[in-house]
């Protein structure tokens, strides 16, 4: 039996849009990882040797020689020593550090709601929390270059790596996600049925009873019951009695007169 190829596909109420946000999220949730937590942050190149540097690892210089020595690009990272760290890691360092743990922290759960979304169809406050994260998020990308003003760059002369134009990227990544939250918010918000907020209006017992005395009166048409106001209602119902009781009056002098 043949399988048609709709089958294999997964119904998402935001279609293309959908999965092309979930991408660019996607794409901006690795971006960060390596940034933060790879030694491709920052190198420190000489004339002989290119040392790469990150917050968690680097690459020994041995390592480096070693690697262009046998002619490879492959990289050898290492964590960071104990001593090391109490001599070099200063405030804007630590400050990277700490930086890509809270953001490891909010993407994890940002990216599995976005995936949510993107396959079934959430309330509105899920969008402005997701609107709001992927802007705190491109803020955290670029406080990733915090390193860059410490004194293990400094000892080290380091500059931009990779992982630095990774964050750099990210940022705007992460900008495109918010925007797309947002333009997947207004669809939603678009198939929301509208909302009444007007209260019911209470009418008053006599005014009730006089609309339904005044319904059942057959002088006045249906549609103009349904068309007139309340004290419209009312001043016809009493005019209406008026008139029934002069008709009476009248009726009765002539019986009276007649023989």
């Amino acid at each position: 039996m043949a399988i048609n190829k709709n089958d294999w596909r997964t119904p998402a109420p935001y279609g293309g849009t959908g999965w092309t946000y979930l991408f660019i999220q996607f794409l901006a949730f690795l971006f960060f990882f390596f940034a933060s937590f790879t030694c491709w942050l920052t190198v420190s190149q000489t004339t002989e040797l290119k040392v790469l540097i990150g917050y968690w690892s680097r690459e020994l210089p041995e390592y480096a020689e070693a690697a262009a020595l046998a002619g490879t690009n492959r990289n050898y990272c290492v964590s960071w020593d104990s001593a090391t760290k109490e001599q070099l890691f200063d405030g804007p360092w630590r400050f990277g550090r700490a930086v890509g743990v809270i953001g490891a922290i909010l993407a994890i759960p940002v990216f599995l709601i976005s995936l949510c979304i993107t396959l079934v169809s959430l309330n509105m406050i899920y969008f402005k929390a997701l609107c709001c994260t992927h802007i705190l998020m491109g803020l955290l990308s670029t406080s990733l270059l915090a390193g860059l003003g410490s004194d293990v760059c400094e000892v080290e002369s380091c500059r931009l790596g990779p992982g630095g134009y990774l964050a750099i990227v990210d940022t705007f990544l992460w900008m495109a996600a918010a925007i797309g939250a947002y333009i997947l918010s207004l669809w939603r918000q678009e198939s929301e049925p509208p909302k009444t907020d007007a209260k019911p209006k209470v009418v008053p017992a006599k005014l009730r009873q006089t609309v339904v005395s005044t319904g059942n009166n057959p002088s006045i048409s249906e549609k103009e019951n349904e068309e007139m106001p309340v004290s419209q209602s009312r001043k016809k119902k009493v005019q209406s009695t008026a008139k029934s009781k002069k008709k009476k009056k009248i009726t009765g002098k002539k019986s009276f007169q007649e023989p």
